[in-house]
């Protein structure tokens, strides 16, 4: 065997490795998110009456504002940001509103950064940074990450305007 095919076998057993890594943080994410309307006990939807009457989610996954095309998508999938670092990162968005049902609603949207290592992953949420468990299939630990995300959210809307908002890392756009 050739040296340029040794090269070529080390190169295909990489990208399986790396894609098999990438399959396993788009599954990190979907239990982070999947889990979210019920911890939340966020509707499950609501009704968009234009020239169609469309069913929404409450909650939007979008690439994040670092990526020059961020904004909404429409799965999962396509939000997931990797990096040759081995790191991860998406946009989640939550819809609130003033009273069910009522529009508009405000979309507020942060950046959740993930750092895997072996069977450890560091989810970070603004300030807020969680350790986690997740053997590639599963994340026991993926509750304390939508603990942080609720606490955050409840700080940055604790807060006023004209109070510091040096640090405050969230979006808002409104939803009609």
């Amino acid at each position: 065997m050739s040296r340029y095919q040794e090269l070529r076998e080390a190169f295909a057993a990489y990208k399986d490795a790396e894609n098999r890594f990438c399959r396993e943080n788009d599954l990190l994410a979907g239990l982070i998110v999947g889990g979210l309307p019920a911890y939340l006990g966020m509707p499950e939807s609501f009704t968009s009456e234009t020239e169609v009457i469309r069913y929404l989610s409450y909650y939007r996954v979008e690439k994040d504002e670092e990526d020059a095309e961020g904004g909404e998508v429409p799965f999962l999938h396509d939000a997931v940001i990797h990096v040759t670092d081995g790191s991860f990162r998406f946009g989640l968005g939550i819809l609130l509103e003033r009273e069910a049902g009522v529009l508009p609603k405000q979309n507020m949207v942060v950046t959740i950064h993930c750092r895997r290592l072996g069977t450890k992953a560091t989810v970070t949420i603004g300030d807020r940074e969680v350790e986690c468990q997740f053997d590639g299939s599963a994340c026991p630990d993926a509750e304390k990450v939508q603990a942080a995300l609720y606490e955050l959210l409840r700080g940055w809307l604790a807060r006023r305007p004209g109070e510091d908002t040096a640090s405050r890392k969230i979006g808002f756009r409104l939803m009609k």
